[in-house]
């Protein structure tokens, strides 16, 4: 039976998220704060131990404004190795406030959901636990970029945290997004694959919208302006297609340090005329408009867990180009939700912009197929669909309350 009703339990929650504290109001960023929207309205107190930064909230940050939602400050690192110095405060804080809780969500891959798991241990309180990304895939990737001591150093500390993460997870509920997590923890523990979700049932449309229907081609990308999220390669790609005398425009969404250097590799390769820089734009309508303008939405990541925002694209009827990374063909089903292109290889990529634009049917199915996917993944859908596995997990607890 699925809850639809507060149930008298406090939830504490360890999280990586940034949390911001400015005049007396707290924000947060992204889908957590849905999540923490979803998880309130079924539990009558929520106990959020995260990291608190002191400052003033950028575009994309939202109020959290939920009434019963307590929030333990945890310090905030600025690299790697604070993170690891910082990790006795976290414990102890832990230690501190898992007493208070009657069943404990643990998020990782990070320290904090790990202190979290080890605090529940020691007092003997359930908890469950959300994987979010693969640190052991990623270890592997280190040494090819940073052949440093620091990069030997961050390669052995996600290799150790991967060990923990096992240990921690061990004959637990788990809710794994993406097939790497999802293999790695469903032989040794009650193990679901989810995917990782912000959009609600009212943001689904209803029928496909008619795309690539003007001479102008819109591409939509989303993400932090970094260089794993490669928007480079996206402006590549619409040089190659000016080249070709097709007239196409790339609309970026978000903003990061790599910036001002996407905007120079535009003006280098005379297409600046075509890219347009939106900066980070609130969640709501004003989201909702350049999804439903755009003809195509394209994820070239070089790495991912399971990102919301290809959901998003899915949910406005937007066709989705993607990298084939991380948990990214798990949310296509491989292509019968999306084209996807091998990381980092321009003419691939190329070639499934031409064919999404050139072939309706194909783009068609893989829309419907999408849309009705992206309805079976809303906040409301996954928020019901993990309560009921709490419940079934943890009878004895929900009963007595």
């Amino acid at each position: 039976m699925l809850l639809n009703h507060k149930v008298q339990l406090c939830i504490g929650i360890f999280t990586v998220k940034k949390v911001y504290l400015y005049n007396n109001k707290y924000y947060t960023y992204g889908g957590f704060g849905d999540y923490l929207k979803g998880i309130s309205a079924r539990f009558e107190k929520v106990i959020l131990a995260a990291r608190v930064k002191e400052r003033e909230p950028g575009k994309g940050f939202y109020e959290i404004d939920t009434i019963n939602i307590e929030i333990v400050h945890l310090p905030q690192p600025n690299n790697e190795l604070k993170n690891l110095v910082q990790l006795p405060a976290i414990f102890l804080k832990a230690l501190k406030h898992v007493k208070r809780m009657d069943i404990v969500h643990n998020r990782m891959p990070d320290y904090t959901g790990i202190m979290g798991a080890i605090a529940c241990k020691i007092y003997r309180k359930p908890y469950f636990v959300q994987v979010i990304a693969d640190w052991a895939i990623e270890a592997q990737k280190i040494t090819q970029s940073k052949k440093s001591l620091l990069g030997y150093f961050l390669k052995y500390d996600y290799l150790f945290y991967d060990r923990l993460e096992r240990w921690a997870c061990k004959k637990k509920l788990v809710f794994a997004q993406g097939d790497s997590c999802f293999e790695k923890h469903k032989n040794h523990s009650i193990c679901h694959l989810v995917a990782s979700t912000a959009h609600y049932d009212s943001d689904v449309v209803k029928n496909v919208p008619v795309k690539f229907k003007n001479p102008v081609k819109k591409i939509l990308t989303a993400g932090r302006l970094t260089g794993i999220k490669n928007q480079a390669l996206l402006i590549r790609a619409i040089a190659a297609l000016k080249q070709e005398h097709e007239c196409w425009q790339l609309h970026i969404l978000g903003f990061g340090p790599l910036e001002q250097k996407l905007k120079d590799l535009a003006n280098e390769l005379n297409v600046s005329d075509n890219i347009f820089f939106h900066g980070q734009i609130e969640r709501g309508s004003a989201l909702w408009n350049f999804f439903d303008e755009a003809d195509v939405f394209i994820l070239s990541s070089r790495s991912e867990g399971t990102p919301k925002v290809l959901l998003e694209a899915m949910a406005r009827g937007l066709p989705v180009i993607a990298s084939n990374v991380g948990g990214i063909p798990a949310i296509t089903a491989k292509e019968e939700r999306a084209l996807l292109f091998e990381d980092n290889n321009m003419q691939d990529l190329l070639s499934k912009i031409k064919m999404m634009e050139s072939d309706e049917s194909l783009r068609n199915n893989l829309t419907v197929s999408a849309l009705k996917y992206a309805a079976s993944q809303t906040v409301d859908v996954s928020t019901d669909f993990m309560i009921a596995e709490l419940e079934k997990t943890f009878p004895s607890l929900f009963n007595k309350k």
